[in-house]
């Protein structure tokens, strides 16, 4: 077939943009081609096959990879391999010089690309949720410190106060803003009970106990043992494949967060039996929060999930700490006040953005993220508390910055 029969094939009389971008590919990278034998002669053999196309898309502006360009001539499979290489990294860049996509391919401006893009938007914003939550959970931790030191607060008393407080804040934001996601079937309210019985009130009692028995450091480290088990859950019941970078990842955050806590000092690191055990219980139950909370939200709307299960660790922990004891047992008015910032700003703000983070991220994925709370706490620590930031804290905040990195591009 001649070269003008071959553009003929491909280019009607009046030539669509994409057909007419990828014929003018054509022609500029053959052209650069054969000007360059002449030139170079018997080197330009093993080039011409990977270089010319390129240096012709360059020379031309035209649009790279079109996979039905077979026509004869000494680029055709150097376009359709290197083109479609070439595609994946610069596509985009045709479309922002004005340049016409080839149709049916992933330039800028095909579905799949917009597609692509929009779902590339809602992972970033997931991960900025992720982020947003340690925020909150590690300056609650502070918090729950200073109640638990100079307040003489039970862990009983905070789950307590926490509970009742985020349910009704919960149940009238709802009420007011969006009452249609009150509406809740009955099959998916057991399922909400789930999460919030093991997966809230389990984790959060568990957590104080921790954090009473042993120290914050204690019991931030056995805590977020839990992204290994969603990871352990995803490997072997999920049969899903974790790939290197995503298991470097979770290394360096458990390390980095082991270093953060100062596990390497004896002072810090407190340990006993009973602490290290509710410790252990809170990463267990973190893990089933967020697998659980994931595989409710394919027949629930995030709010409506998280305002029943808080629903029903308050029924729950209504059996151990009736709410019209709860006033007897905090008589100082300003106590009330630290009870409202940790239901609103450390409960329901933050798990609201990490269960809506769910929504769009991997198991995983958010739970390595949620390895920046350590970071947030010590920071939160050493700014509210006045206690000492080293080096290999620094160092390990590093590493669980390092680690999100990586998990986020996975």
């Amino acid at each position: 077939m001649s070269r003008r029969g071959s553009r003929d094939r491909w280019s009607p009389a009046r030539p669509s943009g994409g057909f007419q971008a990828a014929a003018d590919y054509s022609g500029a990278s053959e052209g650069v081609s054969r000007r360059f034998r002449e030139r170079w002669g018997p080197v330009s053999i093993r080039l011409e096959w990977w270089v010319f196309p390129v240096l012709g898309c360059l020379a031309d502006g035209g649009q790279l990879g079109n996979p039905v360009l077979r026509q004869p001539g000494t680029q055709g499979k150097a376009i359709l391999y290197i083109g479609n290489w070439a595609i994946r990294h610069s596509g985009t860049w045709a479309l922002r010089q004005g340049r016409p996509q080839v149709p049916g391919r992933p330039g800028a401006g095909s579905p799949r690309d917009r597609g692509e893009r929009v779902a590339e938007d809602r992972r970033w914003r997931g991960y900025a949720m992720v982020a947003g939550a340690c925020l909150c959970w590690g300056t609650m931790a502070v918090l729950a410190r200073l109640l638990f030191r100079d307040r003489g607060v039970d862990p009983v008393t905070l789950v307590a106060a926490r509970f009742y407080l985020a349910t009704l804040t919960l149940l009238l934001l709802l009420a007011v803003a969006a009452p249609r996601r009150l509406r809740i079937g009955w099959s998916d309210w057991w399922m909400a009970a789930a999460v919030g019985v093991v997966g809230l009130l389990a984790n959060q009692f568990l957590y104080f106990v921790a954090i009473r028995l042993t120290s914050v450091a204690t019991a931030v480290l056995l805590q977020y043992q839990a992204p290994i088990l969603v990871a352990l859950y995803a490997l072997l019941i999920q049969r899903q494949r974790l790939t290197p970078r995503l298991l470097a990842a979770l290394g360096l955050g458990i390390a980095g967060s082991a270093l953060v806590v100062r596990v390497h000092d004896p002072a810090v690191l407190r340990l006993s039996l009973g602490g290290v055990a509710a410790g252990l219980g809170t990463a267990c139950a973190f893990a089933f929060y967020i697998l659980a909370s994931r595989a409710a939200l394919r027949r629930l709307d995030s709010w409506t999930l998280l305002t029943y299960a808080y629903l029903a660790g308050s029924l729950t922990w209504a059996g151990v700490l009736p709410p019209w004891i709860l006033p007897t047992r905090v008589p100082d008015p300003s106590t009330w006040w630290a009870f409202l910032a940790v239901a609103t700003l450390g409960t329901v703000l933050p798990f609201g953005l990490f269960i809506r983070a769910l929504t769009v991220l991997p198991a995983t994925q958010a739970s390595i993220a949620g390895l920046l709370e350590p970071v947030v706490a010590t920071a939160a620590a050493y700014l509210i508390l006045g206690e000492a930031l080293l080096p290999l804290q620094i160092l390990g905040g590093v590493l669980v910055l390092i680690s999100v990195i990586l998990t986020q591009t996975t």
